[in-house]
């Protein structure tokens, strides 16, 4: 078995699985029935079940049907990226990457095996325009995401 690359990154996941897990136990346990506004006008908090996709997507079909397919789907990407860390040689921009998308779907699996959907509390909003509530797992996977697309246009240009 090779030895991973950069393998204190794995600190990063789990510092970021922690951060997910602690963020949302308190929003969990706090009295969030109406909307708290943290900047008038911008941003506030909200306590959100999604049950569907990103960005709240699916959300009406049967959480029965998605939730365990979704919960499948996300333990493959879970296994995949692992053996990608594991036993593949990265980059640390890759590495990185690889690492945010490993904690950002490993707190999203998390909810969905224990509450049956995801725990969504940061929303920011603009006049009447208003981006979907999200966690710090969905920040991992899209900064992760992002990431991961920026390399691959900038190894594209090489």
């Amino acid at each position: 078995m090779k030895r991973p690359a950069w393998p204190g990154l794995f600190a990063l996941s789990a510092g970021l699985i922690l951060l997910d897990r602690l963020t949302k136990g308190i929003v969990f346990a706090a009295d969030l029935n109406e909307p708290v506004e943290v900047i008038p006008g911008f941003f506030r908090l909200v306590k959100v079940w999604n049950t569907g996709l990103a960005f709240g997507t699916l959300s009406e079909a049967s959480a029965r049907i998605m939730n365990p397919a979704v919960i499948v789907i996300g333990a493959a990407a879970i296994l995949w990226i692992l053996h990608l860390l594991l036993f593949q040689r990265q980059g640390r921009g890759l590495t990185v990457c690889f690492h945010l998308l490993l904690a950002g779907a490993a707190g999203n699996v998390y909810d969905r095996i224990k509450w049956g959907g995801v725990l969504d509390f940061l929303e920011f909003h603009l006049g009447r325009f208003t981006w979907p509530a999200f966690n710090v797992a969905d920040s991992c996977i899209t900064i992760g995401l992002g990431l991961l697309v920026w390399d691959m246009v900038s190894s594209a240009r090489k």
